[in-house]
């Protein structure tokens, strides 16, 4: 089949393009980026142009265009929220319209948002309980409701009597797919974070990527099925165990609750809206299962290790001990020679800093703020060693030890030297705890040298992966091939 991806550039985008063309499905993607890609198309997503001439034959178009929800909930980008969704809805019913082949179905991109915000019974699409009026909920949360009812009443304005139309009220997407959904949440558990957030009772909606493709095949196949469709697992779950879960996957025991308040403030360093967070959406896909549907991955416990597994694979070869031999063992000890050069460059920055302190010859109070104040400075190259080492760390994936190590030996040497030289305010004094410093270096060389053999030894060669795919891609294999 042809298949007309409009604004298929983002995260549910890339999913739909891997996925349909692994079922060997031809894909055309409108995007304003243009025919500078290969098979991509240009257009403004709100007037007809040459890219109309794609749809009139393709069997299948799927609009996904709409200014990213991810922003802060400002009057101008509400704007740009309702008007990207409902113009490009509109155009697209045109073109449909006039094409002498139209395709024969239309997939509009929808959100589960559209549902109140509650706690209480699943919402299907037969008994589900439309948003907007919710007491419970802030005012403004409405406008997003208000933005999916038009964007819903633009699909069912258009006259398209050839067209079959359905309206993909759909969860959060979790793909592995570097900057995704499953990607940021996964980043804060890596951080020590991802808990409850405003005590975790409110519903997560979710669909793994898998079954987001299949339920759109599903969709094109079953001709007796129009108008709204959740594109949801059938399992919902509160956001204190949907993050456990994603905890648990990972190997992290704890993370770090946030509260309401405590959520605001991220959310407006992030330029983001607390509504993603917050908001209780318990959708279930009625629909989809009363047409015989089936979930690969309809749990979500079982759906996190899924994703942990392919986010782990899509990333191993970033790790340095890829290759057999001494590849680990040269990277590591590279790592031990920039711990021991950091001690060279502290400790000339201690000799900077007494020569400094030198000049200062009366022992009086404001003297004594003047040197607190370059033994700060003097303690800039070891943050700057810290985040070197943290750079190391993480490429080498499990050396976190070799890290803390190199950074735990001299700390102490850093901190005496600078509060002994805060005391002693004499070019005496600095230089002692220079001399100092310089001899701890000395015997934190064999120690770091040491550390990073033992990592050497314990970080193995990663095992070969054949055939492997894109990221994201592992296990696609199983999914059913086109007719």
């Amino acid at each position: 089949m042809k298949i007309l991806i409009a604004g298929g550039t983002g995260q549910v985008g890339a999913v739909l393009r891997r996925g349909l063309a692994e079922r060997g499905h031809e894909i055309v993607v409108l995007s304003r980026a243009g025919s500078a890609r290969e098979g991509h198309v240009a257009w403004d997503g709100r007037t007809l142009g040459p890219w109309a001439a794609e749809l009139d034959g393709a069997d299948v178009v799927i609009n996904l265009a709409g200014r990213s929800v991810n922003c802060r909930y400002t009057e101008a980008n509400l704007r740009e929220m309702r008007a990207s969704r409902v113009d490009s809805t509109r155009v697209i019913g045109e073109a449909i319209a006039r094409a002498a082949r139209p395709p024969r179905v239309w997939l509009q991109m929808s959100t589960a948002t559209i549902y109140a915000h509650g706690e209480g019974a699943p919402n299907d699409e037969h008994t589900g309980v439309i948003g907007g009026s919710e007491p419970d909920a802030p005012a403004y949360w409405a406008r997003s409701v208000e933005i999916a009812k038009a964007w819903e009443a633009a699909l069912a304005e258009a006259d398209t009597p050839y067209t079959r139309k359905l309206a993909l009220r759909t969860a959060m997407v979790m793909s592995p797919d570097r900057g995704g959904i499953f990607d940021v949440l996964l980043g804060l558990v890596r951080a020590g974070l991802g808990g409850a957030v405003a005590g975790g009772a409110q519903y997560v909606s979710w669909i793994h990527e898998r079954d987001l493709v299949s339920a759109v095949v599903h969709l094109v196949e079953r001709a007796d099925l129009e108008g709204p469709v959740n594109l949801a697992a059938p399992n919902p779950l509160p956001q204190g165990e949907f993050m456990a879960a994603i905890r648990r996957a990972y190997g992290r025991g704890l993370g770090l609750p946030a509260t309401a308040w405590m959520a605001e403030i991220g959310a407006f360093f992030l330029r983001t809206d607390t509504e993603l967070l917050l908001k209780s959406r318990r959708v279930v896909p009625g629909r989809l299962l009363e047409s015989g549907f089936r979930f690969e991955h309809g749990d979500w416990p079982e759906a996190a290790r899924d994703l942990v597994a392919s986010w782990r694979d899509a990333r191993a070869p970033r790790r340095l001990a890829v290759e057999p031999g001494d590849a680990s063992t040269t990277a590591a000890i590279k790592g031990a020679v920039v711990a021991f050069v950091s001690q060279v460059v502290f400790c000339v920055a201690l000799l900077v800093f007494a020569g400094l302190t030198s000049r200062i010859a009366n022992d009086t109070p404001e003297n004594h703020a003047v040197v607190a104040m370059l033994a700060a400075v003097a303690l800039a190259p070891t943050l700057l060693i810290g985040a070197g080492l943290g750079w190391l760390a993480r490429q080498l994936r499990r050396g976190r030890e070799l890290a803390l190590t190199i950074v735990a030996v001299p700390v102490p040497v850093v901190v005496f030297a600078t509060v002994f030289g805060v005391l002693q305010p004499s070019i005496d004094a600095l230089l002692f705890g220079a001399s100092l410093g310089l001899m701890f270096s000395m015997f934190h060389v064999p120690i770091a040298v040491v550390s990073a053999l033992a990592l050497a030894w314990w970080v193995r060669p990663a095992p070969a992966m054949p055939n492997a795919g894109a990221p994201g891609e592992r296990e696609h294999s199983t999914l059913r091939a086109p007719a």
